[in-house]
């Protein structure tokens, strides 16, 4: 025992990691928020995280290979690489042109997930104040995101702000039509520093399910405030997958919490009120229940050409037969308006990584339903709802983990470090020793 009175003594190894654990926290909370700021081709947070991960590997490998299901977590993992490595080689010989940079960026890409997670799993364990530090410094994000729409008096100052420091972000289309947004100051669906309203949705999503966990565990006002907050944002999107996505969380927890229920209705009647004055413009509450024969019928093209590509194709196809086959079953139909993605990730899995990818995307989805068999049973209920919800969301949008959405890797990383945490506790039950 240390003496009484005195601190214990911090090793400087150990604040050396704890300082890399912040500077990852900060790297990944920053996702998608300074995109368009980059060195040799890579934004800044990407290099800080892989940076950071470089430093870190001989403790990030021994962390994640005594996880229950980290070994096959990463022999699944290093599946995916050699699978997307094959449709890429496939890519090199039906197609000439393709460049070293083509390929290496489709495969940092991929890596770029392990890296993200396994940076925030360690963090986890060597930084407790890691959850907290993320929903502080994606906060902002979505302060600018709320006080951008066109209800809010200060739309103008939230514009010139995203006009200065985050047009970067933008693709090209998002763009024309916020050159619109910024000469008239009116903002159907805001996205504050990320590219557009569905990035924004993603990583609403995700601070959602964090800020959900810390309810649970921590039982603070706070963090119930918080999840009002990312809940009333992310509504204010008009991203109906998005709102479908969320509702297992807000009625989970609006069951386990008497406030929380307090806070959606009251969120409901703000949201009302914020898009009363925008039904003519077709972007109020009306849109969530709005039906576009057109665009439903572009969408169910694409998504039919999209299946069928898969089936005819199960081991590699490409985008020029995806397109070739939308034009097919757009004459089937007698015609539709401009070519769709499918929007739907599943789907999407199918057609980047080959029929066996989504068949391994599958496998890991029984793996973590069979981990998630450890945890208690309030929070194994509430991580079911945050994966009903995920799915639900990412069934109508071409964004999920693996392809583009790095902001899910925060509430799984969260997922696997419960699941150890109960891993350790049984453990300790088992062989007596008091906890």
């Amino acid at each position: 025992m240390r003496p009484a009175g005195r601190s214990a003594k911090v090793h400087p190894e150990q604040l050396i990691v704890v300082v890399l654990c912040v500077a990852a926290t900060i790297a990944i909370a920053l996702n998608n928020v300074v995109i368009g700021y980059k060195a040799f081709g890579i934004s800044y947070d990407r290099l800080a995280e892989f940076g950071i991960f470089l430093i870190l590997a001989p403790l990030l490998g021994s962390a994640t290979l005594r996880h229950e299901i980290g070994n096959a977590l990463i022999w699944i993992f290093i599946a995916f690489v050699l699978l997307k490595t094959l449709m890429l080689f496939g890519d090199t010989v039906r197609f000439s042109g393709l460049t070293l940079e083509y390929l290496m960026r489709h495969e940092v890409r991929l890596l770029t997930f392990f890296v993200f997670g396994t940076l925030f799993y360690f963090s986890l364990f060597h930084f407790r104040n890691t959850l907290n530090l993320y929903l502080i410094l994606v906060f902002p994000a979505f302060a600018l995101a709320f006080f951008e729409h066109s209800s809010t008096p200060f739309t103008e100052f939230a514009l010139a702000l995203k006009q200065d420091w985050f047009v970067a972000n933008m693709p090209a289309a998002t763009l024309l039509e916020y050159e619109e947004y910024f000469e008239t100051g009116f903002v159907p669906r805001p996205s504050g520093p990320y590219g557009f309203a569905i990035t924004l949705s993603y990583a609403a999503f995700a601070s959602l399910a964090v800020s959900g966990y810390m309810i649970l565990t921590k039982k603070k006002g706070i963090y119930e405030l918080l999840f009002f907050f990312f809940a009333l944002v992310g509504a204010m999107t008009l991203t109906r997958s998005l709102v479908l996505g969320m509702a297992p969380m807000v009625a989970y927890l609006a069951l386990q919490r008497k406030r929380m229920f307090l806070l959606c209705t009251v969120g409901a009647v703000i949201y009302m009120t914020l898009a009363a004055p925008l039904p003519e413009q077709g972007y109020g509450f009306s849109r969530f229940l709005k039906n576009d024969p057109a665009a439903n019928a572009d969408r169910k093209a694409a998504f039919t050409a999209a299946v069928r590509v898969v089936a005819d194709n199960p081991f590699y196809s490409t985008d020029a037969d995806y397109n070739a086959e939308v034009s097919r079953v757009c004459a089937e139909m007698g015609g539709c308006g401009k070519e769709h993605s499918p929007h739907n990730g599943l789907i999407n899995i199918a057609r980047e990584y080959s029929l066996p990818g989504l068949i391994l995307f599958l496998v890991v989805i029984r793996l973590l339903w069979k981990a998630s068999q450890r945890l208690s049973k309030l929070k194994r209920r509430y991580f079911l709802c945050v994966g009903i919800g995920y799915v639900a969301h990412v069934s109508f949008h071409n964004n999920i983990v693996l392809l583009s959405d790095y902001a899910i890797v925060v509430p799984l990383a969260l997922f696997l470090f419960e699941v150890k945490l109960s891993s350790t506790e049984a453990t300790r039950h088992a062989v007596g020793v008091a906890v």
